[in-house]
């Protein structure tokens, strides 16, 4: 899709962040784990200095990066026992989408990080060739990861978006006027996808919680503030080994957005 779109055969697609990792290794940055606080915090450095900074570098690789839309925040779920601690995590195969970060987020929790495509997921989770895997609620419900896991626990660990792009050529072609009309749009839109999406993930959970209460084959916990101290306190320890390839001070702006 992004080659098509360097030749003007798709004009505008939104493709998971992922996706650019190759282009604009920077991206990485969302990966990181216990990086926001809360849904405010990460807006505010999508909106900000650091989102802007991020859109001037997928844009300089050929392509109009206009917006950033939310899916959520990821969970973990697995069929082992429940993920409290994140010594619980220690010695279990958890899926992973291909991104160094991940990779080095579970291998800090001592678990076994397996990269596997997202179609592949819920045969691995079934047939036990991993134990467990980190989601948006959105993924877990529509994937029905929830039917082949025994437990998940509400981490709101890490971030999964997607980045709105246009093809370069087809944006030279548009007239001024008709640019500025797509970029207020585009905000426009964007303000509405982040309220559509946090409503989906609600009430996706919701359901979730109805097939728990009803089977007695899924158990949901909560990380108690503490508790959420606790793997923060575990995880950003990682953070160092991406400074040369995401960008000490990128890291450090979005933390500070968050104080």
């Amino acid at each position: 899709m992004l080659r098509k779109m360097k030749f003007n055969a798709v004009q505008m697609a939104a493709p998971s962040f992922s996706k650019f990792t190759g282009l604009v290794p920077q991206l990485g940055l969302f990966d990181l784990p216990f990086l926001f606080k809360d849904e405010n915090h990460l807006h505010r450095v999508l909106d900000g200095k650091v989102g802007q900074k991020l859109l001037d570098m997928v844009t300089k690789k050929g392509y109009i990066a206009l917006a950033y839309w939310d899916n959520g925040f990821k969970q973990l779920t697995d069929s082992k026992r429940p993920l409290i601690k994140p010594d619980d995590c220690k010695g279990l195969k958890f899926r992973v989408m291909s991104s160094k970060v991940l990779i080095e987020q579970f291998k800090a929790l001592g678990a076994i990080p397996v990269v596997l495509p997202f179609s592949e997921v819920y045969s691995a989770l079934q047939q036990g060739v991993v134990d467990g895997q980190e989601n948006t609620i959105s993924n877990i419900y529509t994937k029905k990861f929830y039917e082949v896991q025994r437990y998940m626990t509400m981490t709101n660990h890490g971030y999964l978006g997607y980045l709105v792009v246009m093809s370069k050529k087809f944006w030279d072609k548009l007239p001024n006027d008709l640019k500025a009309v797509i970029k207020q749009a585009m905000k426009e839109t964007t303000a509405k996808e982040r309220v559509w999406a946090k409503e989906l993930n609600e009430a996706q959970l919701n359901k979730i919680k109805e097939y728990a209460k009803k089977t007695g084959k899924l158990e949901i916990d909560y990380l108690t503030p503490q508790q959420r101290l606790v793997w923060e306190k575990k995880l950003r320890t990682i953070y160092p080994k991406f400074y040369n390839t995401i960008g000490k001070d990128l890291i450090k702006e979005a933390i500070k957005e968050g104080e």
